[in-house]
């Protein structure tokens, strides 16, 4: 597939350049690839936390009455998200 870059900030650009990767951003196809990629994200999270996936935005829900447990089940939930994103080539910022 070969994109013209003219549409880019107003300038025209007389070259051509082949996509290598990806889903063109007002694809129908868009949301489902994306749905597809992080189906397994929610399966990271322990039982210990709910995920509430919507669009393309997750929260996550955790209920522990000690404050020291709490703690714990919030780094160890970041510490298994942190992982996924880094095998899925992700990153937090």
């Amino acid at each position: 597939m070969l994109v013209d870059n003219s549409f880019r900030n107003n300038t025209t650009f007389p070259e051509w350049y082949k996509i290598k990767h990806g889903v063109c951003k007002s694809s129908v196809l868009g949301p489902f690839f994306f749905l597809l990629y992080i189906n397994d994200l929610p399966n990271v999270i322990d039982d210990l936390s709910k995920p509430v996936p919507f669009a393309d935005d997750m929260s996550i829900i955790i209920r522990n009455p000690s404050p020291s447990e709490f703690k714990e089940d919030i780094n160890n939930i970041i510490d298994n998200l942190y992982d996924w994103f880094k095998v899925n080539s992700l990153s937090l910022i």
